[in-house]
């Protein structure tokens, strides 16, 4: 004999009507910059073109991620209440970010954004 559940017993809400209907309501824009930390790996590295080598020529930063010789993560620098502002903040400054940057957009809840935009000067909360 097999079970089949009923429609009653498997009805479960999609993701977006679980959602609160106020946490979509108010994005803030988190500007982060990215870090990578290589550690001593079997790589030579060359000063010069700030490249690591091996026999067969330099190798990717992603590779050396990917082998577990480098770690990658994002910090987050400032706040923003618009991604154009984020946006903006990053390519106006790039030259302070060579390993890169990003906007990431979060949810946020409650009173946050009005505190945000309280304490903001030209759109960055700091």
């Amino acid at each position: 004999m097999t079970c089949t559940p009923t429609d009653e017993r498997i009805q479960h809400r999609r993701t977006h009507e679980r959602l609160s209907p106020d946490i979509t309501a108010d994005p803030i824009f988190l500007f982060q910059r990215r870090r990578v930390w290589v550690a001593m790996g079997p790589y030579d590295y060359d000063i010069d073109s700030e490249h690591y080598y091996n026999d067969d020529g330099p190798i990717a930063e992603q590779t050396l991620i990917e082998e577990g010789y480098a770690l990658e993560w994002w910090e987050t620098e400032s706040v923003f209440l618009t991604r154009e502002d984020g946006t903006a903040y990053g390519e106006a400054r790039a030259y302070n970010y060579p390993d890169g940057w990003r906007v990431y957009c979060v949810c946020a809840r409650g009173d946050i954004v009005h505190v945000l935009a309280e304490a903001t000067v030209g759109g960055r909360y700091r």
